[in-house]
Parts: C-alpha cells; structure tokens; sequence
C-alpha cells in the first residue's frame, strides 16, 4: 500500500491498532490502566469540558526559536557536517558499502526534498526521509566545496557518503523525468572505477 504523506501512514498504523484493541477490549483495558499507571493521560469519551480555559495548558517543551535562532542553528549544523567531512578520507565516505537504506514508503518524500534542494542552491541541507523505525535521519548535504553527499544521523553518530546518480535514480525509479541533472563526483570515479563507469 503507497500513502500520499508520511501522516497519512501514522493514520492507517493508528487505525489497525485501533482494530485490534477493539477486538479484545480486556486486553484494550489492560494497556489502558498499564499507561495511566506510569502517568499517561488517556482520554475517555465525556472528559472534555466546554470552557477549557488555554492559561491551563501546560507550558511548551521547548521554547519557540525566533527566525534568527534557526538561522543559527542550520548553520551550526552545516558547519559540523562540513568538519567531519573534512576530516574524513574519500575511503570512509564511499557509497558502495553495505549501508541503512531509506524505508520504501518515504520515497515520495525523498524526491520532493531532493528536488527542492537542487533548486535552491543556497540551501546546504535537506531532510530526505527515515530508516530503522524513523531512528535514522536521512539528509542530502552540499559541502562548502559543492560535492554532494547523503548524511545519516542515528543514535547520537552521524556518516556521511559520496550521493551518487545510481542512489539517486532508485528515489526517481518510474519518475525519472522529474530527476534533476547529477553527475557522480569526480573523486568517485578514482575510488571506485568500477561502479562509475
């Protein structure tokens, strides 16, 4: 089954899990009263009050970043990633290694977020999708040098390798006319002749 949005497949997950409490309702009241237990607040039917009042909710997580701060902190982000490619050998971001792939069903989001980054070219990173029950981050950087490479972040660690047009042509696969033009880096055809060729 091939979803339109990433919310669209949480929705469908919801509901098959919805399906399955609902025929065992004993098992259903079980995780209920286990979640309330270690402090979830589960909603029941009739809780809801007619003049909730919004100074009541409890203060957001975080605070709001201000454009500025966001500014700031995609920049600190680029520049780590630049510094660890720096300090990387062409070797330790080869491609051709035995590696997470993208989940399947984000290949819809992967091809608008690669589109979108070729088309601005001031923009140094873009989220692509997720793998490994969404743990791994998936990106598309452009390095201070123009090269471009995927980033995973997963588990506190970030890798980054060479993108190649094979890798890229598999997210346009049956949509190869929306792919924009890419070429293998020039280092790629040294390290790895045979895949480049």
């Amino acid at each position: 089954m091939e979803f339109e949005s990433v919310d669209e497949h949480i929705r469908e997950i919801a509901r098959k899990n919805l399906e399955l409490l609902d025929s065992n309702p004993s098992a259903a009241l079980m995780e209920i009263e286990a979640l309330e237990a270690v402090g979830f607040e589960i909603y029941r039917e009739g809780d809801e009050t007619e003049n909730d009042d919004p100074s009541d909710d409890p203060p957001p997580l975080i605070d709001e970043e201000t454009d500025d701060e966001c500014v700031q902190r995609e920049n600190t982000f680029a520049d780590n990633i630049d510094e660890i490619i720096a300090n990387s050998t062409p070797e330790s971001l080869n491609p051709y290694i035995l590696k997470p792939q993208l989940s399947y069903h984000f290949h819809d989001m992967v091809r608008k977020a690669i589109t979108e980054f070729f088309k601005d070219t001031t923009m140094r990173h873009n989220v692509m999708g997720y793998s490994s029950g969404n743990m791994r981050m998936h990106g598309i950087f452009r390095s201070k040098d123009n090269i471009i490479y995927e980033v995973h972040c997963a588990y506190g660690n970030i890798r980054c390798y060479y993108m190649t047009k094979g890798e890229m042509s598999d997210y346009y696969y049956n949509h190869e006319s929306e792919m924009p033009e890419f070429e293998d880096p020039e280092v790629l055809k040294t390290l790895c002749p045979t895949f480049t060729d």
